[in-house]
């Protein structure tokens, strides 16, 4: 119902414009784009939509914190983008 709302208001279509027209000219980049952002925002919605799923993933992340940074993904992502530059 959330996802459905947001497709009738625009808000998708909005953000399928401005992630094509920001890394549409490189596929891997448009890719890699596509990924992260669908990731946050499924992410997002089921903490919205699912209580019980916010507390799990809450108290996970609580437990995993000091495994995880931005800084450390960020990083991976840039290795796999600079691997398949590469490859090209």
């Amino acid at each position: 119902m959330l996802v459905g709302a947001l497709g009738n208001v625009g808000y998708l279509e909005s953000l399928a414009i401005w992630i094509f027209d920001s890394f549409g000219s490189n596929p891997v980049m448009l890719a890699v784009a596509v990924v992260w952002v669908s990731a946050i925002a499924s992410a997002i919605i089921e903490l919205i939509v699912n209580p019980r799923a916010r507390r799990a993933r809450l108290n996970a992340a609580a437990e995993r914190l000091p495994d995880f940074t931005w800084t450390r993904a960020a990083a991976q992502t840039l290795t796999i983008l600079e691997r398949e530059g590469r490859r090209r």
